[in-house]
């Protein structure tokens, strides 16, 4: 009778699951209820049947915890009061996501197939916004009818550089086809947002995916199919902003995205010296930002304009990083240590694993894409690194493939 409950349990768990990943890229708001879920099954398989929180390996589970509650603690000392634990916590609460998922794929392996079905059919409603937007609106603005154009930007980034990486991995040909639709797919969101960052991210994620995978005809026919994809993004109207300033750091009225992001990060340098070994506790720092921008001088126009530009819209580094040294100080070292050293060698490690190729180029359109944008701080696109982070701790108990 137990065992009956038990696999019943087991069953919710699955169908939670798989409902979380239908509204993954559609509904953040139900998204973050079946996530509640989640945490209260956890709880249960804690405390009611004494299961272990399971990732991988003891290692690796000690560094995830350490890496949020230990951030927790940090960012209370930082600041001595609970905001700025509040806001960390909040922002890295869907680690939990980890651990629901492997304790469901240790029992059976099918269930990340089927919860990758599930993010797929989630991925195609955003696809038919994309195309509803377009075609039959005829609108031709900035594409974010998902939480914003900065979260639609980084997800179809990530998501085309997963998809070109199975296409590399996958061997039955009908799956590199469905990766290549859904590519193809992804490419047109990736220009009707109008997202510098994103197609940039999205190029990295896959020139990295071709350095790991270090198979030359492979190598020579994604550059030979890229030239072409890249020559006919240059006839769209699109590319006018890719090619006039994508690079250029000048600080000038007439390059003010790029100018803009310049300063934000000068701003944040120097709001970390005030603070230099805690940081001043995550989203703690408005005081100093604003200090920063009242002194800034007004003696040219540009100056002017840049200041006035401070005060109305803005208020952090517009870059993950310089945000994550501002807000934790040094225990960014942990962090950057966690995403750019423990996730990776998981990933070499176990290469062997079918989606291992996908996930890598993935995870590095999505550090590129912080770069230039605030990611990793709030809203939905922490979800998808964490859920990244997920399919890399089930990596390990794919050892030798799907």
């Amino acid at each position: 009778m137990k065992n009956s409950i038990k696999e019943k349990y087991f069953k919710f768990k699955e169908i939670n699951l798989y409902l979380f990943g239908l509204n993954f890229f559609s509904n953040f708001d139900l998204a973050k209820i079946f996530l509640g879920v989640m945490i209260g099954c956890l709880i249960i398989d804690v405390f009611y049947y004494k299961e272990k929180l399971e990732c991988g390996n003891n290692k690796l589970r000690n560094f995830l915890i350490f890496l949020v509650l230990g951030g927790t603690i940090w960012n209370f000392c930082a600041d001595f009061n609970y905001r700025a634990a509040r806001a960390y916590l909040k922002i890295n609460r869907y680690a939990i996501i980890v651990f629901y998922l492997y304790s469901l794929v240790k029992n059976n392996k099918i269930i990340l197939r089927n919860f990758i079905i599930s993010l797929t059919i989630s991925y195609i409603t955003l696809v038919i916004r994309g195309i509803n937007f377009y075609f039959i609106e005829n609108k031709r603005n900035r594409f974010g009818s998902f939480e914003g154009i900065m979260d639609v930007a980084v997800l179809v980034a990530v998501v085309g550089a997963f998809c070109f990486g199975n296409i590399i991995k996958f061997k039955e040909l009908r799956y590199k086809l469905l990766n290549g639709i859904i590519l193809f797919f992804t490419i047109f969101l990736l220009i009707i947002t109008q997202t510098r960052a994103a197609l940039l991210a999205f190029v990295v994620g896959v020139m990295g995916m071709l350095l790991f995978n270090r198979n030359i005809k492979v190598i020579i026919t994604s550059c030979i199919l890229g030239g072409f994809l890249l020559f006919g993004f240059l006839q769209t109207p699109y590319s006018t902003r890719f090619k006039s300033n994508t690079f250029n750091a000048k600080v000038t009225l007439n390059n003010m995205s790029n100018g803009i992001r310049v300063e934000m990060w000068k701003n944040a340098i120097w709001r970390f010296k005030q603070h230099p070994i805690m940081g001043s506790g995550t989203k703690q720092d408005d005081k100093l930002y604003r200090e920063y921008v009242n002194n800034m001088p007004e003696e040219t126009e540009v100056q002017r304009v840049y200041k006035q530009a401070f005060k109305e819209g803005f208020d952090d580094a517009h870059n993950m990083y310089f945000n994550s040294l501002t807000d934790n100080g040094l225990f960014l070292v942990v962090q950057l240590i966690f995403i750019f050293g423990i996730l990776p060698y998981i990933l070499l490690k176990n290469s062997e694993y079918l989606y291992s190729l996908g996930v890598m180029g993935g995870l590095i359109s999505y550090y590129t894409f912080g770069v230039a944008w605030p990611i990793w701080r709030h809203g939905w696109d922490p979800m998808l690194f964490w859920l990244m982070v997920s399919f890399v701790c089930c990596s390990i108990e794919f050892k030798s493939g799907v």
